[in-house]
């Protein structure tokens, strides 16, 4: 219980994600259209070091920012995911829409490009882990999408900035301000935590239907789902002096009835 190392990383670190082999951990900084990629292979964190510094098309200089940097965040870079081999790097451009992708076995890694075509402000990203799904959170339109992960990359390589058919996404409303989602551990359900409407929606993933609704303490913001999918997390962050600053814990059971069984838990 104590720190055993710091790692200056960028202006405003928003989000955290390591790839698959636990190689790599990249970084998302919302400040200046950049992120941090570390090598943090092995088990001493003193030898960890940087990889990269990815930029997505151009690092804002900060010299010329001012104001509330909520807003004045250029691409305003949020939630990311790895393709199942951990080559691809998939960014969420909350500023001005778009996923961004990164090539990540290139020598050195190598930005590709952005694809749009999804609901504005995509926040927070999730793949399958057969690797064939991109799920996302588009925060302002309150609508969550998939995409095929080799539409993406098909796209990005036909042209470094895509635009592709709304035809090419699932989607389905769940209401203002669509923050993090969160698969069980079967990734049979997908959890989304709806945070103007102050409630968790639960999402039928191969589906893509909303089967339930549960209200929760005031502006949800962050979800975690325990390793066995028995327990939901969900921080509340409330606004205006209104709930929040609170956790609350959930039992999830499947509409069977039944407590949610994890990835490696028999049929029964």
């Amino acid at each position: 219980d104590e720190i055993v190392r710091v790692i200056a990383t960028g202006p405003i670190s928003k989000c955290v994600a390591p790839s698959p082999d636990g190689r790599f951990m990249a970084i998302s900084h919302w400040g200046d259209n950049t992120l941090t990629l570390l090598d943090i292979s092995g088990e001493d964190p003193m030898a960890f070091h940087y990889v990269a510094r990815l930029v997505v098309e151009r690092e804002l200089d900060l010299s010329r920012v001012s104001g509330n940097r909520d807003q004045h965040c250029g691409f305003c870079l949020r939630g990311m995911a790895y393709d199942k081999e951990g080559r691809h790097l998939f960014v969420a451009r909350m500023g001005g829409g778009g996923i961004a992708i990164f090539d990540l076995m290139a020598s050195p890694p190598r930005y590709l490009g952005s694809v749009f075509g999804m609901k504005p402000t995509p926040r927070d990203l999730l793949v399958t882990r057969d690797g064939r799904w991109l799920y996302m959170s588009c925060n302002r339109s309150g609508y969550i999408a998939r995409v095929p992960t080799e539409t993406l990359l098909r796209a990005i390589g036909e042209n470094t900035r895509p635009t592709l058919d709304a035809a090419a996404f699932d989607e389905v409303y769940v209401g203002p301000a669509a923050r993090t989602i969160r698969f069980s551990p079967d990734e049979r359900f997908l959890f989304v935590a709806v945070n103007r409407k102050s409630e968790i929606a639960v999402l039928e993933a191969a589906t893509m239907k909303v089967i339930t609704r549960v209200p929760v303490n005031s502006f949800p913001v962050g979800l975690a789902l325990s390793p066995d999918g028995k327990r939901l997390w969900v921080t509340s962050q409330g606004r205006h002096g209104l709930g929040g600053n609170a956790v609350c814990v959930f039992a999830v059971r499947s509409p069977e009835g039944r407590t949610t069984r994890s990835a490696g838990d028999p049929p029964g």
